[in-house]
């Protein structure tokens, strides 16, 4: 079952952990027919496929949960949603077909920019499509102090300032995305009011 959803208000800064856990006690608490997995400590077998950077608000979550036996997809978002804290909103429910494994495509983000930072953050925009690679630090490991190098520009698909809002789209390369917060900082609005405010928008699935 895929059970789409929204995080806002103060839902944002649960983080991925966070909300498998509190997915899973939900749904529990909802005695919905759920798959377990096997072995000494069994758990109901959920997922979110695409986790959710912490602090940031979003329009297009997705969780899949493995059921047991049929549940009318009505029935699953209601008593699920009656196990919920305020902040989570699901907004969608519907069988998966085939095997039940979905891949994202693609993951969309806006932020809205202040009117000072525009034109700056236009500039930097300017700047970006000149160059061939927009080479980042990733941190890594507490050993790593220096990070690795990375180039965003292939899981950028797009970036644009448009009606105030920075808007972008990232596309995975492998099993590597480029962190919202690094797309942000390429522009110059990495600061923690901003990534409070980014708003993930899209989703596309396989």
């Amino acid at each position: 079952m895929a059970v789409a959803f929204r995080v806002d208000h103060e839902a944002r800064f649960l983080s991925h952990h966070d909300m498998m856990r509190l997915f899973e006690h939900a749904a529990v608490r909802a005695r919905l027919p759920l798959r377990y997995s096997e072995g000494f400590n069994p758990r109901p077998k959920l997922s979110l496929p695409l986790p959710r950077p912490t602090g940031v608000a979003s329009r297009c979550e997705l969780l899949v949960m493995r059921l047991a036996e049929p549940a009318a997809p009505q029935h699953v978002r209601e008593s699920l949603q009656a196990a919920l804290p305020d902040g989570v909103t699901i907004t969608d429910c519907r069988p998966i077909p085939g095997t039940g494994t979905v891949h994202a495509r693609d993951a969309s983000f806006e932020l809205p920019v202040a009117p000072p930072q525009r034109g700056p953050v236009g500039e930097r925009l300017e700047q970006l499509r000149r160059a061939s690679q927009w080479m980042v630090r990733r941190e890594g490991t507490p050993s790593d102090a220096a990070g690795r190098p990375i180039d965003l520009r292939p899981l950028v698909a797009k970036i644009v300032l448009e009606d105030g809002h920075l808007r972008f789209t990232l596309v995975p390369e492998g099993q590597r995305w480029a962190r919202p917060s690094e797309v942000l900082a390429l522009v110059g609005l990495d600061s923690p009011d901003a990534r409070s405010r980014l708003v993930r928008t899209e989703v596309h699935w396989d």
